[in-house]
């Protein structure tokens, strides 16, 4: 009897699992869209800003290679 019972807690702590996990999965799919468009002004901002300062970059590259040479 005992283990009816336990079997019978298990299946329902299974059930409120699958249910809030559900839950979980229609909330990431809602916020989906707005994590897709952050990442796409993320992207487009260190776009912007690696073409504004390529040219810092590159000459931070050069040293960092040069330095690594010596070593």
């Amino acid at each position: 009897m005992k283990t009816i019972k336990t079997a019978l807690a298990d299946v329902k702590q299974l059930c409120n699992s699958i249910t809030e996990l559900n839950a979980n999965v229609d909330q990431l799919k809602k916020s989906w869209p707005a994590v897709t468009e952050f990442l796409h002004e993320a992207q487009g901002a260190l776009d912007r800003w690696q073409f504004k300062d390529q040219a810092r970059i590159d000459k931070i590259q050069a040293i960092v290679d040069r330095l690594s040479k010596r070593n």
